[in-house]
Order: C-alpha cells, then sequence, then structure tokens
C-alpha cells in the first residue's frame, strides 16, 4: 500500500506539472495576418513573408511576482488534500491488514462483510482523489482560475510585441513541441519581459 500512496502521489505531481503546460500553450497564439490561408486539410499556411518568433512562456510566468504567490496557494491547497488522503489511505490499509491477518477465521458472510468495507473504503479514496485531483477536478479548477489572468496579461504583452517586432506567428518554446531549433535572434522572451515591467536584471534568460 506504501507503494501505492508513493506512486499516486508521483502521479498526481506529474498531473500538475502537465497541467501547467497545458495553461501555457494558450498562450503560444499565432499572430497571423492576412498573408496566411488555409490549405484543402484546413491547415494554415504560411506566407513567402512570414516573420517567425519564439517566447518561453514558461521562463515569463515564473519571473512575474504574482506567480509565485498563487503557486504558494497552490502548493498549501495540495498540502492540505494530502494530509486528508494520508488520513483515508491509512484507514484504508488498517482494513487490508486487518482482513489479510484474520481471513482464515472468518465465516463466509463475515469475509463478504468485511471485503464490502475494504471496497467502500478504497471507492471513497478514489473518489477523493478524483475530486480533488482529477482533471475537472478542485485542484485543476482553482489553477486555471488563479493563472487565467496571468495568461492573459502576458498574451496581451506577446501580441504587443509581435505587432511592433513584425512577427506574425510567435512559437512557445516552452512546450517543445514542433521547435526544433531557432537563431537567438528571433527569441522575444527578453521583450515580452520587459512589457511586462520586470526589472531588466531579472531578464536572463540563457
Amino acid at each position: 500500500m506504501a507503494t501505492d500512496t508513493m506512486h499516486s502521489k508521483k502521479n498526481r505531481h506529474s498531473l500538475g506539472r502537465v497541467a501547467v503546460l497545458g495553461l501555457l500553450v494558450a498562450l503560444a497564439l499565432p499572430f497571423m495576418p492576412g498573408n496566411t490561408a488555409l490549405d484543402a486539410h484546413g491547415q494554415r499556411l504560411l506566407g513567402q513573408r512570414s516573420n517567425v518568433g519564439f517566447i518561453d512562456t514558461e521562463i515569463v510566468m515564473s519571473k512575474m511576482p504574482e506567480f509565485q504567490g498563487i503557486q504558494q496557494q497552490l502548493d498549501q491547497l495540495e498540502s492540505n488534500w494530502e494530509s486528508e488522503l494520508t488520513v483515508l489511505e491509512e484507514e484504508l490499509q488498517v482494513l487490508k491488514e486487518e482482513y489479510e491477518a484474520r481471513e482464515i477465521l472468518y465465516t463466509d458472510e463475515v469475509k463478504a462483510q468485511k471485503l464490502a468495507e475494504i471496497e467502500q473504503k478504497q471507492a471513497i479514496v478514489d473518489g477523493f482523489l478524483e475530486t480533488k485531483f482529477g482533471p475537472d477536478g478542485e485542484y485543476y479548477t482553482r489553477q486555471r482560475e488563479l493563472m487565467q489572468p496571468l495568461q492573459r496579461t502576458i498574451h496581451d504583452a506577446i501580441k504587443i510585441i509581435a505587432e511592433e517586432e513584425g512577427y506574425n506567428l510567435v512559437l512557445d518554446r516552452a512546450q517543445q513541441i514542433g521547435l526544433i531549433y531557432a537563431e537567438p535572434e528571433f527569441d522575444i522572451t527578453q521583450l515580452v519581459l520587459v512589457e511586462l515591467g520586470i526589472e531588466e536584471e531579472q531578464n536572463r534568460v540563457f
């Protein structure tokens, strides 16, 4: 059971990282003016004069003062629920150990009763996990609520810089999807940080 508990916690932390990246991907919107078209499959085709820039939204997000406060709130929320979950899992473990130790002494009727208790407790644990940490659970709902204002702020800054610098497509290096190599001169991370008013000495992204 201890191994199962550790595994479930690792899964939740992994899901947390994925969820944050999922929130950030919304920031990697293409800024593509009228020189683009759609092919037969509905995919955007870049015009001959397309200028492509890239940004690391993970760096931008982490350097925003508001982000630290949000992360602390989420960490506290997770810690509280982890404590509640630990209690439930320990109760489940006690029921399982008791059954294993005394199974040979139980009548069929008592066995059925004990197994039903274990199943009921397991359902409570699983329900708690789904309600708090599931894809539509309270943790990620709260995370989205807290992150959305930062998303909008970063998105607006990206749009301003993209228009000022003449980029009609901005990719997000934080996503590591499709961006294999890019010249540093096309990195607008620094410019976005300045646009957001973050002190210049903090803007060391490399």
